[in-house]
């Protein structure tokens, strides 16, 4: 069995780090497209004009995104950010 070098963690804990680091990030990512191009309003089944006036706002599936992920995302952004206004 190899050890890892001082220093580091184990991969199998650094792991979830990865991923809420990654989680965090992804919430960050849709509250900046939530500002700047807007998200797609949805609606069953998702319909879209692409007109000049309202053009086609991508979506979180198209982007790989289920919508469990979004949530996990959004919520471990505002879990920072309501940290940072506690201290």
């Amino acid at each position: 069995m190899q050890h890892a070098p001082k220093g580091s963690w184990p991969s199998r804990l650094r792991r979830p780090l990865d991923r809420i680091r990654a989680e965090r990030r992804l919430g960050e990512l849709i509250a900046v497209q939530r500002e700047t191009v807007g998200l797609a309003s949805g609606g069953k089944p998702y319909q879209s004009t692409g007109s000049a006036s309202d053009p086609v706002r991508p979506t979180l599936a198209e982007a790989g995104i289920d919508k469990h992920l979004a949530d996990r995302a959004l919520k471990a952004t505002n879990r920072r950010r309501d940290n940072r206004l506690a201290v």
